[in-house]
């Protein structure tokens, strides 16, 4: 973060002081200024593209999110069909937009294994024969408010994951303007998948699994394993690395 830029850049969520203390979103803080010049006030001001009819994504380039998302998932398909490994990872407030779902079955009978941290309403319906097999959904409902998003794609060891403002849902993909953010850098890509997204999908205290009846049962300990609350692993990560902060300072 540089002082007196505007390179820093909530994703997750609008906070304020309230919101600070109890939210869990994610930040993009980079020197890239061509990348977000365009971000302060994109929710206000929706840049359209007159030729193509696609508004404004990620900092200014000219991108449709439904297709891109869309894209994404097929390419997860295309190598499940193919016989090579293919992933889905996914964290959202909300799964409710009905082409994402249809996309998201086809890559589940296709073979594609799926989870999806989704917090609020999810439409989708896992673990139906022939449809849904592969998907598995749990919510994550705890001490603080889970707002963050983040997406992973494994695409044939070429992991692609994007932190972003928008969830799964059509006045998301079709009605506003949002920002998806590549993450390039491989150490903060395994940071994420192995350690936020692992411990979202490890957590036993506070996830509930939902059914394919549409009902939510809470996840249980099984004999012999222990208590893993994903909210209070990261709160104790973030003490022990403000008091080592302060070590140096002091």
């Amino acid at each position: 973060m540089v002082p007196g830029s505007r390179a820093d850049l909530p994703l997750a969520s609008r906070l304020s002081g309230r919101s600070a203390r109890s939210g869990t979103p994610f930040f993009a803080a980079t020197l890239r200024f061509a990348r977000l010049c365009r971000v302060p006030g994109h929710e206000r001001k929706p840049a359209q593209d007159p030729e193509r009819g696609e508004r404004r994504h990620d900092g200014g380039r000219t991108v449709n999110l439904r297709k891109r998302t869309l894209k994404l998932i097929q390419r997860e398909t295309a190598h499940a069909k193919a016989g090579r490994p293919a992933r889905i990872i996914a964290k959202i407030n909300s799964l409710t937009d009905l082409a994402l779902i249809r996309a998201l079955y086809n890559a589940s009978e296709a073979g594609v294994s799926i989870d999806l941290i989704v917090r609020g309403i999810c439409m989708l319906r896992p673990g139906l024969p022939d449809v849904s097999a592969n998907i598995r959904v749990r919510s994550i409902v705890g001490r603080f408010l889970e707002h963050s998003r983040l997406f992973y794609f494994g695409n044939n060891g070429k992991e692609e994951m994007f932190i972003g403002s928008a969830d799964w849902m059509y006045r998301n993909l079709s009605r506003r303007v949002e920002v998806l953010v590549p993450i390039k850098d491989p150490r903060l890509r395994q940071f994420l998948r192995d350690t936020v997204l692992n411990a979202y999908l490890k957590d036993n205290v506070n996830a509930r699994e939902l059914r394919d009846d549409g009902t939510y049962v809470r996840v249980k300990q099984l004999e012999g394993e222990k208590r893993f609350d994903a909210q209070l692993e990261f709160e104790n990560k973030a003490f022990n690395v403000f008091t080592e902060a302060l070590s140096y300072i002091h």
